[in-house]
């Protein structure tokens, strides 16, 4: 996470398209412990990378105020970061816990990350720039790379999944309609109005949007080397968990393009071994499917080894 990802002169390009525009940052945060500090002060060396003054707000749901309690002992210490707390012990879902940090915000282009990524200051100029440079989205995507300290074998097919989505997202346009919510920026012309339908509509809070953004043809920004670290699930449970909520709940029936296929042929090359581990889980889950659906909510069944302090 070096400063050094973004030059000085990027850094002045970028000051000068932000030109007076003010930004902040919004994290939502349920049950990270102690992990959501490497969130907090992934942001706070990008921010400065960029030129930014950090300014940020955690949006936390935990049943116990350990995130929370973390989160104060890093802000207390980091003279240059503006930190807000918004905590509820009561379990806010993923899109209720966004709607928090756009009710919250008063800046001129808000950046939305969860509480277990890791925003690189590369990944921010990247979405920044995109935001400011016409023709301008309303909303730009990053999105979702696996975190190089998961290395063990138990990640390998939740990372190629990961790596599958990415690739395809780079093989698309720069106005391409997708979405991610790991990692996305958007300006208060339209974050001040937009909110979250929470009861209805896609369980995910970003394809949510994405149908959002489609429906009242508004401008999507892609971009797809804006990444973000996540752990990948780290057990058959979690991989069946997020897979069956996302293919079979978020997107329903899906129709596959060819670049699909060119993504998962390209990765699978490059990584045989964790492409056989996720064609192995996803008979696995197919099985278990047949014998046991899963139930799935809005309110995120959270997984324990996608939390970094687990």
């Amino acid at each position: 996470m070096s400063e050094a990802c973004v030059t000085r002169e990027e850094r002045s390009r970028l000051g000068k398209l932000l030109g007076r525009s003010s930004v902040e940052f919004g994290v939502s945060a349920y049950n990270e412990g102690a992990g959501v500090v490497r969130t907090l002060e992934s942001i706070r060396v990008a921010a400065h990378a960029c030129g930014l003054p950090p300014a940020i707000r955690l949006s936390d749901s935990s049943d116990t105020p350990r995130t929370a309690d973390a989160a104060i002992a890093w802000a207390a210490v980091r003279a240059d970061v503006h930190f807000d707390l918004d905590y509820s012990d009561e379990r806010r879902s993923l899109k209720a816990a966004n709607n928090v940090l756009l009710d919250k915000a008063t800046a001129d282009i808000i950046v939305v990350s969860v509480g277990d990524a890791v925003v690189l200051p590369r990944s921010l100029f990247l979405l920044l720039s995109a935001l400011t440079v016409e023709p301008r989205p309303v909303v730009a995507f990053g999105c979702s790379y696996p975190d190089p300290s998961a290395r063990s074998l138990r990640f390998r097919a939740s990372a190629w999944q990961i790596r599958v989505v990415q690739k395809l997202a780079a093989s698309l346009p720069p106005d391409a309609p997708r979405a991610d919510g790991v990692l996305w920026a958007a300006g208060r012309a339209f974050y001040a109005d937009y909110r979250f339908p929470t009861g209805n509509g896609s369980l995910h809070d970003d394809e949510e949007l994405k149908r959002y953004l489609v429906r009242k043809g508004l401008r999507i920004g892609n971009v797809a080397e804006a990444i973000a670290y996540k752990i990948p699930a780290g057990s058959f449970d979690d991989f069946a968990r997020q897979t069956d909520r996302w293919f079979h709940v978020a997107e329903g029936t899906v129709r596959r393009d060819p670049r699909d296929l060119h993504a998962a042929a390209t990765m699978a090359l490059r990584d045989p071994l964790g492409a056989a581990l996720y064609v192995f889980a996803r008979v696995r889950l197919l099985v278990r499917r047949r014998r046991q659906p899963l139930a799935h909510s809005e309110q995120w069944d959270v997984t324990y080894t996608a939390k970094r302090d687990r």
